[in-house]
């Protein structure tokens, strides 16, 4: 898949991996979809993808996102996830874990346009 962009969405729900997959494959990225760290890391390392889009309720996914942006920090890296107790996603940038930060789910529009945006946006510039 050389060439190809590449996203890679981890989620433990193969239901938003089945939905992201048939989303962002018919606008031209190659989505690699992983319910686990451990298939994840497999997958970072094989294809180096543009994006990285995590559900952070996978267990060790703070620590994932330290490992990509250790791995390459071109990448950029999305939280998509449910809602957190107050001050979550502050704690999130100020760690350093994202460039972006979603809650799920993506019933407004502009929320799904922001998503749209970033993914396809990142992923043409690789």
């Amino acid at each position: 898949m050389d060439g190809l962009r590449k996203l890679l969405v981890i989620d433990d729900e193969a239901g938003t991996l089945f939905y992201m997959e048939k989303e962002y494959s018919r606008k031209g990225v190659a989505v690699f979809g992983a319910l686990s760290i451990d298939e994840a890391r497999a997958i970072l390392k094989k294809e180096n993808p543009a994006v990285v889009v995590v559900e952070t309720f996978v267990p060790y996914s703070e620590e994932f996102l330290k490992e990509v942006r250790q791995f390459n920090k071109n990448i950029i890296r999305v939280i998509h996830t449910t809602i957190h107790p107050p001050g979550y996603q502050e704690n999130c940038f100020k760690q350093y874990l994202c460039e972006y930060y979603f809650e799920k789910p993506l019933s407004d529009e502009q929320k799904q346009q922001g998503m749209d945006d970033i993914i396809t946006g990142a992923v043409k510039e690789t």
